[in-house]
């Protein structure tokens, strides 16, 4: 199989933990990492690049790299797991490859949503996964009495799909792969690394739709590779996939919820089992998880918020400690310019790239546009003239950021955030920045809730670099934001 070399399209943080290395050699425990992997869709029937992985990167970008193939097909984006090892108290021993031990991988992916809930939002979302009995009386996809129903399994206490509506779940099983170097074969062997599911198997007598979600590799080294779908999306009816004007009867009448509909998206867990050359069996602690997501058809603009920014502030309002081979949380008592602010300024800026209104509030000269003198500020000279310009301009960026409303904890105190209601409804309005949709549906004037906003950590350390008390260094060239690998390249709305 045709593969690209690695491509990193963003600066990335490395992997592994920054922690002290280890003094003993000695390995207790192994972990993998990432332990949240992005892959994404592609309808390239060959070519792959690998997501993100490191920062700094290893090697630069291919001068020749495309995201596309020859054809002007979307390449599959891979995400690479990988194995270390570390010692009794908690430091990086070692990665461990095929040259240190044999790791034998396991996956399983499906895809699940036409079976579940309908989307309605977050807070409605947020209620389904928790279980919560108000959500019972939530519309389900594919809803109709003879497709089954929701119910709540009286052992787990958790959501699940009775016989009947399983027909919605494509589950593409557990797959296990180990060495190196190994990926499906073309002849049906094959299919012991690639995940098949079925659409509607059973319902109504249907045998059910074939379903590719994706397939399992393993690189020179043993670490694990795994591939998503193929951009797939289509009707299924009673007879099979749907097509021609056919499909006037199965027409798309929302983002989210269309019934009869499936894709080729899917998540699932990922695990090892490792054992190294002398026989010896290490312990794998905790696992990973691999979201199999939608292409990114402007991969080196970064989305103003994404998972990572939400991952950081649950885990800091939470109070949550850092586990080993997790960087050390920042929270606002260490608010850095260059780590914190310009990622934020620099994705700001790079909207004008992708959207007809990022141009005109963020283009050259524009209003919104952040420049030089945003960029470098706290240069260390005392011109008073200079300072009050400098001051002007931080208070002109944030005082049209939108104050975040959304229901969870206050970072700065762990406890649940207050929320000025009448304030929330006055900014939302396009005078607030950002003009765009939030989690609950279409942007509407006066319903705060439809509107997106920073973080409220993103936030804090803004009004923090707006009353200058961000550190800051000597006048610096714009740059590109940092990027965390894989989460930092994912929506995190």
């Amino acid at each position: 199989m045709a593969r690209s070399r690695q491509a990193p399209a963003r600066e990335t943080k490395r992997q592994a933990p920054a922690r002290e290395a280890s003094k003993s050699g000695i390995i207790a425990y192994a972990k993998i990492f990432p332990s949240i992997g992005i892959a994404r869709v592609g309808n390239s029937p060959d070519e792959f690049f690998y997501g993100p992985e490191f920062h700094p990167p290893g090697t630069g970008k291919p001068a020749d790299f495309r995201y596309r193939d020859a054809e002007g097909r979307i390449k599959r984006q891979a995400v690479r797991f990988r194995v270390y090892g570390f010692d009794a108290q908690d430091r990086v021993v070692c990665e461990l490859t095929s040259e240190r031990a044999t790791i034998n991988w396991k996956v399983h992916l499906a895809n699940k949503k036409a079976a579940w809930f309908e989307f309605r939002g977050a807070a409605k979302a947020a209620l389904q996964f928790a279980n919560a009995e108000e959500a019972l009386t939530h519309p389900k996809r594919n809803g109709a009495a003879e497709n089954g129903a929701i119910r709540r399994n009286p052992h787990s206490n958790r959501f699940e799909s009775d016989d009947t509506r399983k027909a919605f779940e494509i589950d593409g099983g557990e797959k296990s792969i180990s060495g190196v170097d190994q990926r499906p074969a073309a002849d049906p062997d094959g299919d012991r690394y690639r995940f098949k599911g079925c659409f509607k198997r059973g319902l109504n007598g249907y045998a059910g739709h074939e379903v590719y979600l994706g397939e399992l590799h393993t690189d020179e080294q043993g670490r694990l590779v795994v591939l998503g779908g193929r951009g797939v999306s289509e009707p299924v009816g009673p007879g099979g996939p749907v097509s021609g004007d056919d499909r006037l009867a199965y027409w798309i009448v929302n983002y989210a919820n269309n019934d009869h509909w499936h894709d080729d998206v899917s998540d699932g867990p990922v695990t090892a089992q490792v054992v190294l050359n002398d026989g010896t069996e290490v312990r794998v602690d905790g696992g990973a998880w691999v979201l199999v997501a939608p292409p990114d058809f402007a991969p080196d603009i970064t989305n103003l918020m994404t998972l990572y920014d939400v991952m950081e502030e649950a885990a800091i309002a939470g109070r949550l400690p850092s586990t080993p081979g997790c960087p050390p949380l920042r929270g606002l008592d260490s608010v850095s310019f260059h780590e914190d602010i310009v990622p934020i300024l620099s994705r700001m800026n790079d909207y004008r790239w992708v959207s007809p209104l990022g141009l005109r509030g963020h283009g050259y000269r524009k209003p919104g546009a952040a420049g030089p003198e945003v960029f470098s500020p706290g240069s260390g000279d005392d011109d008073p003239t200079r300072k009050a310009g400098e001051l002007q301009t931080r208070e002109r960026f944030f005082n049209v950021l939108r104050v975040p409303a959304y229901a969870g904890l206050d970072p700065q105190t762990g406890k649940p955030a207050e929320v000025d209601r009448a304030l929330a409804a006055a900014q939302a309005t396009t005078f607030y920045m950002p003009p765009l949709s939030g989690d609950e549906g279409d942007r509407t004037s006066g319903a705060p809730e439809t509107w997106l906003t920073l973080t409220r950590l993103q936030y804090a350390r803004m009004e923090r670099w707006k009353d200058g008390d961000s550190p800051l260094t000597a006048r610096h060239p714009m740059r590109r934001a940092e990027r965390r690998p894989s989460c930092s390249s994912s929506l995190g709305a």
